[in-house]
């Protein structure tokens, strides 16, 4: 939102493109962070399992 908000206003002049690349970058920053998220969830995951006595296998036909 913010993005195309920005890029809209530059188009038309008000805003330089320095606020278009300033939300772009917030806008990675917080998808690397969401990422970041949900992979120390799924370790988290499989360390509980395998601290409650659960194996981790490796589905049959896949390549490791």
């Amino acid at each position: 939102e913010a993005v195309r908000g920005g890029l809209a206003r530059f188009r038309v002049g008000v805003d330089s493109y320095l606020v278009v690349f300033v939300a772009e970058r917030i806008r990675t920053v917080i998808a690397t962070l969401a990422a970041t998220s949900d992979l120390r969830i799924a370790q988290t995951q499989i360390a509980l399992f395998r601290a409650l006595g659960g194996g981790w296998k490796q589905p049959s036909g896949q390549v490791k």
